[in-house]
């Protein structure tokens, strides 16, 4: 990694305060569980909050809820060992390196409510 792709990482990782999930589960259910890891026990989240929305919409046709959910997750209260790369979608393990490269990366467990900053119902 060159000087300069390097520096351009690191303010991209000073940008990352939060990331989004975006789901069909009901808030109810998140207001009381919070984010439960799923498939390959992760949680995918992404530094673009209009792609979480079109994540959720995307997940009532798997789920059957009607429901448009945006989670705000707080990035300094995650365990940074369970962040990982978006590995449906690239081959790079870092998830700053994958935020930058496909917009997602990848929590690999729960996202607790403490975790947890804002539940929009968006629907």
């Amino acid at each position: 990694m060159s000087l300069r792709d390097y520096i351009l990482l690191v303010e991209e990782a000073s940008k990352h305060k939060h990331l989004w999930h975006g789901t069909s589960t009901p808030s109810e259910i998140i207001k009381k569980q919070g984010l439960k890891s799923s498939r390959q026990h992760s949680v995918f989240l992404t530094d673009n909050p209009e792609l979480a929305i079109e994540y959720a919409e995307s997940d009532q046709n798997r789920t059957g809820n009607d429901d448009v959910v945006l989670v705000t997750v707080d990035v300094s209260k995650l365990d940074h060992t369970k962040l990982i790369g978006d590995i449906d979608h690239t081959n790079i393990e870092d998830w700053q390196e994958s935020l930058l490269e496909t917009d997602q990366c990848m929590y690999m467990g729960d996202i607790t409510l403490d975790m947890i900053t804002a539940i929009e119902d968006l629907e």
